[in-house]
């Protein structure tokens, strides 16, 4: 980043990098250089008032039910298998790997991952842990 403040601008003069960080379009970009810059100033030091960028969180992509079927429907049994098992189950492609046979209960549709997956959500329910991101 400081490299391609320095092609553009000279580095030591912090109205000009200030100038140049505006003429930005990403916000997101704006943030991550006046971070650097910052840090620069401190090294060098230069004094610098971080100006206020807001970060911008892009909307993600969530693709519809139809357009995940289209997908599954072009590909090869093993991987059209592999890719429903995961749509179905919600679980992560190494978790979905990781199924054996024995873990499929054909009686009431359930695998031991969901289970387990089960247990945990109650076990952290029960001491009012919302999020599992939390723990």
């Amino acid at each position: 980043m400081l490299k391609h403040l320095s092609k553009n601008v000279n580095i030591n003069d912090v109205g000009a990098v200030k100038g140049f960080i505006a003429g930005k379009n990403n916000e997101n970009y704006k943030v991550k250089l006046c971070q650097y810059y910052a840090l620069y100033c401190l090294y060098a030091g230069l004094e610098f008032e971080k100006p206020k960028y807001r970060r911008v969180d892009p909307v993600p992509l969530v693709p519809i039910e139809n357009d995940i079927d289209a997908l599954i429907g072009g590909l090869t049994k093993k991987h059209s298998t592999f890719v429903k098992t995961i749509k179905e189950t919600g679980a992560r492609p190494n978790e979905a790997w990781a199924i054996k046979w024995t873990d499929v209960n054909p009686q009431n549709n359930t695998t031991f991952w969901s289970i387990c997956l089960l247990f945990l959500f109650m076990f952290f329910r029960e001491r009012g842990v919302s999020n599992f991101m939390d723990v």
